[in-house]
């Protein structure tokens, strides 16, 4: 016999599911009318192995947390061939399930392809690493500097010299906020200041502090400015300047609604059916130019309309 937490545990579900299923139907214990006075729900070894061959695995939502995408898009994933996944049917419905292990590394695949497409913008800089913020002020050595990278620990002086330490810290991670699923980004690229007190800096940690570092990316690029890639999200006006968001930002739109500041992507999201023709133009602009599928749709048609405007 199987009682109802080793059941739960064995499927990676809690016992409050098991409890749903015996009251809905889909799961059979053996002391249904008994199981107060046993204490609980006791299952056979063959309903306990057919509930293990109808629930194993993960389900969309579990899966997709694991990943790092919506359950959504997962599916379309797993409709393309991206990641292994198996069609029950539980009760009237068919229900998707994975694997743990395809999860993890369906999952450093996309981290892998998104390091790949953001190269573009510079090197990625780490916000939290090993008990270290970005862009906080410390003192080592009797000298007070800025935290200008985390992995490597990089401290910028006083006067301008950076220099690598090594040494763990005590700082809590940047706060979470909800991962905004919405399409599109809103950029801005700051130019890095010479002074390791500066505005910008304040603004950098206004917006790690705001949107959490789920929903913001910095890079460092080659030409010496901070690229820095929002998703949407809002600032309180304490915080930061709007003038100068609004002098830097190069992609989205900025709005002023009360005491707040609001980051909206400059993104339209439509769904729309290609040709095959039409999907591997595409596709294949997007490869060469090291670009996401939807980025080279977008300049495809933009050139298009320059050259049309031209002539």
């Amino acid at each position: 016999m199987v009682s109802i937490s080793q059941l739960a545990e064995s499927l990676g579900k809690s016992v409050r599911t098991i409890q749903h299923w015996v009251a809905s139907g889909v799961a059979r214990p053996i002391n249904l009318d008994t199981y107060r006075r046993d204490g609980g729900y006791t299952f056979s070894a063959d309903e306990a192995e057919r509930l293990s061959k109808l629930f194993g695995g993960l389900g969309a939502k579990e899966a997709a947390e694991i990943v790092g995408v919506t359950p959504q898009y997962l599916n379309e994933l797993a409709l393309s061939g991206h990641i292994p996944s198996e069609l029950r049917k539980v009760g009237k419905r068919e229900r998707r399930f994975y694997k743990k292990e395809d999860c993890f590394v369906l999952r450093d695949q996309l981290h892998t392809d998104i390091n790949k497409k953001t190269s573009k913008f510079g090197a990625k800089l780490t916000p939290f690493s090993n008990g270290w913020r970005i862009f906080e002020y410390i003192e080592h050595e009797g000298k007070k500097g800025l935290i200008s990278n985390t992995r490597p620990l990089i401290i910028t002086g006083e006067d301008g010299r950076s220099y690598k330490i090594t040494c763990a810290g005590e700082m809590s991670p940047w706060p979470e906020r909800k991962y905004q699923v919405q399409k599109g980004f809103v950029d801005f690229r700051f130019p890095i200041p010479r002074a390791i007190v500066h505005p910008v800096y304040d603004l950098l940690r206004a917006l790690l502090e705001n949107l959490g570092s789920k929903n913001i990316q910095i890079f460092e690029t080659k030409q010496g400015d901070y690229f820095v890639r929002c998703r949407s999200g809002s600032l309180r006006f304490s915080d930061v300047t709007f003038d100068l968001l609004q002098k830097n930002v190069v992609n989205g739109i900025l709005e002023k609604s009360r005491d707040t500041i609001l980051l909206r992507p400059d993104a339209v999201v439509r769904y729309v059916s290609f040709t095959k023709a039409a999907f591997e133009i595409v596709k294949r602009a997007a490869d060469d130019s090291n670009m996401g599928f939807d980025e080279a749709l977008n300049m495809i048609i933009i050139s298009r309309k320059i050259s049309d405007d031209l002539t």
